[in-house]
């Protein structure tokens, strides 16, 4: 193993790229809520960069990819980056191992950093700050070991190129255990408008997350190659693809083009294609964003309207459902032109994914789901951990921050 500049010029690149996504996610969560809980959850976004990184280093980066017998969660080798160098590791035969580390590390934050949106409006600081910790060690630590760290879903031939099963359908069932651990929002269904205050936020999010997601999809070749090139160009047909069928679908429903809508399809392309970008051709991004933008604009309907859930930012629509589609194209797409024939798809003649694909999604579903509810019933038993009605009133701004984000709000 040598490291290679052009690798590595390429990956820190990426790596900053991914870094601004979080940004992205709170612009997003930021413009979708109300301008009273404006600073509230960018604040939340903020901490999962700094609380989420240090936890990385002290433990998470160990549990998902120091090696394991049993398959179900690394070592402790890793900890505190201990024999993480900056020589190549196995993951990543041509960078540096601390690059290696903080890549990851970056994705680690922005999964907890969109679990935020589930639980906008209504959940204090001080428990979110520990939230981070906890879930980075209960729940993204062992699934990102499963199928990235070697772990047993990789074992039985498990595929996820970016995220699509460890970030979008983790975070989104997260989320949704949040928003039901937590309950609905004061005044959600009644006369009281939820209405986003922000929709200009939720564009610049929207650019944002679009630009950075080329280093999300890119990067994970892990190196400066084809299969970097081919996760690019799927990325952003799919993204264009998404936004155009969200926008047809909800312009079809309430007659008129909704400028929100049409930022948040292209985060749920973005979201779908994730976990097949590097093993699909051009032509399947644009199929897989295209149905992600209606999966997207139909859950939202579906969770929302129908099942009352309070999810503040879709972001199990958004995300959740989009990653179980996007996952299940691994299996229905995955070209042999791009893979070199290590993975073939239905399109192509093999159904030999399809079993392991859903067997993956179900399991990380079911998994982060129960963990999430069950570790933030625990915390609401030792210190409350939602808002009194009068602090929800106020907003968190003030409650919770003592600052306005408009001082004419």
């Amino acid at each position: 193993m040598a490291i290679d500049t052009g690798d590595t010029a390429w990956m820190i690149l990426s790596t900053a790229m991914v870094f601004l996504m979080i940004g992205g996610v709170g612009f997003l969560e930021a413009g979708l809520i109300r301008a009273k809980n404006a600073l509230g959850i960018l604040m939340k976004v903020y901490q999962t960069a700094t609380i989420g990184l240090i936890a990385w280093f002290i433990i998470g980066f160990s549990l998902a990819f120091a090696p394991s017998e049993h398959g179900w969660i690394g070592t402790f080798d890793y900890a505190f980056m201990r024999g993480v160098t900056l020589e190549p590791m196995d993951y990543a035969p041509t960078i540096p191992g601390y690059l290696f580390f903080l890549f990851q590390g970056m994705f680690a934050a922005i999964t907890v950093a969109l679990i935020s949106g589930g639980i906008a409006e209504r959940m204090r600081f001080g428990p979110w700050l520990v939230f981070i910790f906890i879930w980075m060690i209960f729940v993204y630590g062992p699934v990102a070991h499963w199928i990235w760290g070697g772990g047993w879903l990789a074992q039985m031939g498990a595929r996820d190129w970016a995220g699509g099963i460890v970030i979008h359908v983790a975070a989104g069932f997260s989320s949704l255990a949040g928003a039901l651990a937590l309950g609905r929002r004061l005044g959600f269904g009644k006369a009281e408008t939820m209405a986003q205050h922000n929709v200009p936020y939720q564009f610049l999010a929207a650019f944002l997350l679009w630009f950075g997601w080329n280093g999300f999809n890119g990067g994970s070749a892990l190196a400066s190659n084809e299969a970097a090139v081919a996760a690019i160009v799927s990325t952003n047909l799919a993204a264009a693809a998404g936004a155009i069928t969200t926008l047809l679908a909800g312009w079809a429903k309430s007659k008129k083009p909704s400028t929100s809508l049409a930022a948040n399809g292209c985060i749920a392309g973005l979201a779908a294609v994730t976990p097949a970008a590097g093993f699909i051709e051009a032509w399947a991004g644009v199929v897989i964003g295209a149905v992600a933008g209606v999966v997207f604009y139909g859950f939202v309907l579906l969770f929302k309207e129908k099942l009352r859930v309070d999810d503040a930012c879709d972001v199990i629509a958004i995300h959740g459902m989009t990653g179980v589609w996007g996952s299940m194209g691994v299996a229905l797409f995955a070209s042999p032109m791009v893979t070199g024939g290590a993975l073939v798809g239905v399109a192509y003649g093999s159904a030999e994914l399809v079993g392991v694909q859903a067997l993956a999604i179900v399991v990380t579903a079911a998994f982060a789901f129960t963990l999430t509810y069950i570790i933030m019933q625990i915390m609401n038993k030792v210190t409350p951990i939602r808002l009194k009605p009068q602090e929800e009133e106020a907003g968190e701004d003030v409650v919770l921050h003592g600052e306005k984000a408009y001082l004419t709000v």
